[in-house]
């Protein structure tokens, strides 16, 4: 870039830059004064950078302060109200409640095959008579075992509970 350009379009922007320039540049160093000397007989204090205290117009009624003596249960993350961090820690103090029933959460979908292979669809998972699986459910996976698969029934035992469960098709509505 050259001091002075040759173009007539630029020379007026030159010209204001330097005029600007040398009409800011004396007033940027201002000179201070000295800092008062200290009284005789006055404590002496160390000096430091801070900005002198000025008067505000902040409150220390509003200030910001997390309170984490409340209770977990009661406790509330004001950035995400809905959020269930503060309350893992939480025990219960009642009973335990009792296990949830597991055969309603099993679901016969559907049955295919022949009368001498048949194939049952339950909660989406394709078994046959005698099969061991782990069938997903509501309250996580349920290990089962496939006794017997009729035309509309299937015949299974739940691991954790006695006895054979049936489950049924659900008939469709007309």
């Amino acid at each position: 870039m050259r001091l002075f350009p040759t173009s007539a379009r630029k020379a007026p922007v030159a010209a204001v830059s330097v005029l600007l320039a040398l009409t800011l540049l004396p007033g940027c160093h201002k000179h201070l004064p000295p800092p008062p000397a200290p009284k005789p007989g006055a404590a002496s204090t160390p000096q430091t950078n801070n900005a002198p205290s000025l008067s505000t117009n902040l409150s220390t009624e509003f200030a910001s302060v997390f309170d984490d003596t409340l209770p977990r249960d009661k406790a509330r993350d004001p950035f995400y109200p809905d959020s269930t961090r503060l309350a893992r820690g939480v025990k219960a103090t009642g009973p335990a409640p009792p296990p949830a029933p597991v055969a309603p959460e099993l679901k016969l979908l559907g049955i295919s095959g022949s009368a001498v292979r048949r194939v049952a669809t339950i909660n989406n998972s394709i078994l046959e008579a005698g099969d061991d699986a782990s069938v997903g459910a509501v309250g996580g996976k349920v290990n089962v075992h496939i006794v017997e698969i009729g035309a509309d029934y299937v015949i299974l035992t739940i691991e954790g509970e006695t006895g054979q469960t049936r489950l049924t098709m659900e008939k469709k509505k007309p």
